[in-house]
């Protein structure tokens, strides 16, 4: 009974932190009290013992909690600016106007921050800063607003997980002060910069050393993903316990030489994997790693015997209780998942490893990489919208290289090159055996199968029933099979599905809007690229696949700006669209002028602007087009200017049940004569939430208000979908969904 109260107490602890991030709201630090005392009483009440799991929890999410509004409080207190001392974090990767990377702070406003209270922000620099330069500066901050829409990137989530509390880029006059200070880090990583610049792998070679991944192209992250490797570039749990295991190798071959020194293994063990750790920044998966290896190390040291779910558990717990907001990043999922398919599998393989051990153990690893490939695919498809039917190969064949020779060989350069500053021979070794696992992820896309949500719910369920396979009978193996394609099917199946559907989705000052009917799609323009993505590839391509669309019908380009058209090679190129419109000339695509009607299924799209077509499109040129069903109507502008609008308001079919707001919702459209024309009932802005550009203009806002017409904004609500049926039509707002949790509203706001 001890037993089953300590299984439920790890697993009641567990699920209540995994919830933390879904709070509509954080309570009080004064209910933490509350916590601790119930806790207590139920160590001496036996009917409460249940709830001791809960309350641990409680105390856990409260603690966190609390500490987060504080360090928002100090940092929104004095303002958005404010003068800072800050510790680099992180190194600082290029982007598009500058530098960026993470800083602890210690004072803010010349008032030291306790050390436990210090928030870490993420800074825009002038010039790229190095891990533990010490800089004093004067910055603006700014709120951590990021985009939400059904799939993709979530940039509050991700920098809650991280620990980030704002942004800031250094004030006008900034009187920028830098203390550089010797690092053993930012030597390692220069030498090693220095010593494989020549060669071909340098960026993986970086990734692996210090988890530097801004240099990896986004076509080997595609290939590495599509093999079902992306894990092995990114330093976590497999990385550090690599490094125990040569430390513990090491260890042990010390200890032959002297039997008194039986702790050697966990010594170099445990120090190697912190510096492998250390070197990669310390990271939450790097955290993670060591705390089970800590943990694994107290067992063996202690000689404590405890069956491996419950190793598991605690590791859980323990990790959860450091970080309860880690929860929200995929790459949690990712690893913990992994080492609890690795340990139900060697809990259920058990008798056949150590039966025959020298016979089986090639059958094993085959066996163990196909049982990881089904386990991690419900969060593959879940992540990517696919998986790779040759990620068991990949495998079985780059784990053990990357396990045995390249992470070994790349902390023994590591260590030389601190040691002696050169070590040649060993990089070049390691740049050709990267560069054959480069040249055989090449064929991968052969292997990636996408997978739409209607399957996912079917594996999802069905792997669940792998698990419980050997607990149930003939009888019920066959009605869970019956019942896992029924209740898939029914919660993964729209009920009530639309005729067609719009959704303007969230890309902050830009436009990208897809138009669904049926199972098949349009695209209208996509929103704003940077140097390393897109909002094609990181909200439009996740969204799509995850509806399993993979051709475009059409794909219209309103003009050529880069906030709505920055994407289209990638459009282009990941969904080949069968009919392309322009009002520039482009090669392969069509003219989008006035008087050009088309039907495609049960909608009718007109061309309303421009008159004819140009050699190089802008705003006044932008392809505006009406899209009906004869009972609803849409009209999206683009970008058009007041002339313009005031020679289309002329036209009869302008009138539209939604209009997308032209130009974001800028004072230079949006004339009153053309919100006349349209007479919406609903008009949709694309904008940026507190941009520099303002947006939108208020006169603008009250323009349409004048006309009755709803007003909505991405700003403010997120993606936002527009369901046509038959005899009535509705908008959803994502944010009013999603976005309403306690720590959304704390990040976008400053405050709680």
């Amino acid at each position: 009974m001890t037993l089953l109260f300590n299984y439920w107490t790890l697993i009641s602890c567990s699920v209540v932190i995994i919830s933390a991030p879904y709070w509509r709201w954080m309570p009080n630090e004064e209910w933490i009290m509350v916590g601790a005392a119930w806790f207590f009483v139920s160590q001496k009440v036996s009917q409460l013992r249940w709830t001791r799991g809960c309350c641990i929890a409680l105390v856990i999410i409260l603690t966190h909690g609390a500490i987060a509004k504080l360090q928002m409080k100090s940092l929104f207190l004095s303002g958005s600016n404010i003068t800072i001392t800050g510790e680099v974090d992180s190194l600082f990767t290029q982007i598009s106007h500058g530098f960026e990377g993470t800083l602890v702070l210690r004072s803010i406003n010349g008032q030291n921050v306790t050390r436990f209270l210090r928030p870490k922000i993420q800074l825009i620099s002038p010039v790229a800063l190095s891990y533990g330069d010490v800089i004093h500066t004067k910055v603006t901050l700014k709120r951590i607003i990021g985009r939400l829409n059904q799939a993709g990137y979530d940039k509050e989530a991700h920098f809650f997980a991280e620990g980030l509390m704002a942004r800031a880029s250094l004030a006008k006059d900034p009187r920028f002060r830098i203390e550089h200070f010797s690092s053993l880090k930012r030597y390692l990583i220069t030498t090693v910069a220095d010593h494989t610049k020549s060669l071909p792998s340098q960026p993986l070679i970086l990734a692996l050393s210090f988890g530097l991944k801004s240099d990896i192209s986004h076509q080997t992250w595609q290939q590495l993903k599509a093999s079902g490797l992306s894990h092995l570039l990114a330093i976590s749990g497999l990385h550090i316990g690599i490094a125990f295991g040569v430390g513990w190798a090491l260890g042990s071959l010390l200890l032959r030489c002297s039997p008194r020194c039986h702790f050697l293994p966990i010594l170099f063990a445990i120090s190697l994997a912190y510096f492998y750790a250390w070197l990669a920044g310390l990271t939450l998966p790097t955290q993670r790693a060591l705390i089970m290896c800590l943990l694994l190390s107290v067992l063996m040291f202690f000689r404590w015997r405890l069956a491996i779910g419950f190793k598991w558990l605690v590791t859980l717990v323990v990790v959860l209780a450091l970080n309860p907001f880690s929860t929200l990043s995929a790459g949690f999922w990712l690893s913990f998942s992994a080492v609890a398919a690795v340990f139900l599998f060697l809990n259920q393989d058990k008798r056949a490893v150590t039966r025959n051990r020298a016979r089986h153990r090639f059958g094993a690893l085959v066996k163990l990489q196909l049982w990881l490939t089904l386990f991690m695919l419900p969060l593959s498809v879940m992540w990517f919208q696919g998986m790779s039917l040759l990620s068991p190969v990949y495998n079985l064949i780059f784990v053990g290289l990357f396990s045995l020779i390249i992470v070994p060989g790349i902390l023994l350069s590591v260590l030389l090159s601190a040691v002696t500053g050169s070590n040649h021979i060993i990089w070049q070794v390691l740049d050709a055996l990267l560069n054959v696992v480069v040249t055989a992820i090449g064929y991968a896309d052969i292997g990636w199968v996408r997978v739409s949500p209607h399957v996912f719910g079917i594996v999802a369920v069905l792997l669940v029933l792998v698990l419980v396979w050997r607990l149930l009978s003939v009888r019920l193996r066959l009605w869970g099979i019956a019942a896992a394609f029924g209740v898939s099917l029914t919660l993964t199946g729209e009920r009530n599905p639309p005729n067609w559907r719009v959704d303007i989705l969230d890309v902050g000052h830009g436009l990208a809007i897809i138009i669904e009917q049926q199972g098949s799609a349009y695209v209208y323009d996509t929103g704003n690229a940077w140097l390393t993505g897109s909002f094609a590839q990181d909200v439009i391509m996740p969204i799509l696949r995850q509806r399993g669309i993979s051709q475009l019908e059409g794909f219209i380009v309103s003009h050529l700006d880069a906030d709505h058209a920055a994407g289209k090679s990638d459009v282009e190129r990941f969904f080949a669209p069968k009919l392309k419109l322009a009002s520039q000339k482009l090669p392969g695509y069509q003219e989008c002028v006035q008087g050009r009607t088309w039907r495609w299924k049960a909608l009718t799209f007109e061309i309303l602007w421009p008159q004819r077509l140009v050699d190089r499109a802008y705003n006044a040129h932008s392809c505006v087009i009406r899209i009906s069903d004869g009972m609803h109507s849409v009209l999206i502008p683009g970008d058009v200017s007041a002339i313009a609008e005031w020679l289309i308001a002329r036209q009869s079919n302008l009138k539209s049940d939604v209009v997308i707001v032209p130009h974001h919702g800028s004072r230079t459209s949006s004339t009153i004569g053309f919100v006349r024309g349209v007479s919406a009932e609903l008009a949709v802005a694309s904008l940026e939430k507190d941009g520099r550009w303002s947006l939108p203009a208020q006169e603008v806002v009250k323009r349409y208000h004048q006309q009755g017409t709803k007003w909505l904004d991405t700003g403010e609500s997120g993606q936002i979908s527009l369901d046509f049926y038959s005899n009535y039509w509705k908008a959803n707002q994502l944010r009013a969904i999603q976005g309403q949790v306690w720590y959304r509203q704390m990040l976008r706001n400053g405050v709680e």
